[in-house]
């Protein structure tokens, strides 16, 4: 993919970061392989709309963040005021 759009990367490892995004379209390239992409991540390529993240809909125990993060509530009501 480099080579096909002319980016010279010395740090192979950070060319799947923002950077060798941003180089890449900067050369002119107009888009990723998105199916060898999702299936270097382990989705099913062949079917990309399978493609889903969770993140956003795990929510750890209330009582697993008090203790993590017992300075929050104390920093938000002070945001708030």
């Amino acid at each position: 993919m480099h080579k096909e759009n002319n980016i010279e990367i010395t740090k192979a490892t950070h060319a799947g970061r923002t950077y060798g995004a941003m180089n890449s379209h900067a050369h002119s390239a107009t888009a990723f392989p998105i199916d060898a992409l999702l299936g270097a991540a382990s989705f099913n390529a062949h079917k990309p709309e399978e493609y889903y993240l969770p993140q956003n809909d795990l929510r750890p125990p209330v009582d697993c963040l008090a203790y993590l993060f017992p300075w929050v509530e104390h920093k938000m009501a002070a945001l708030e005021t």
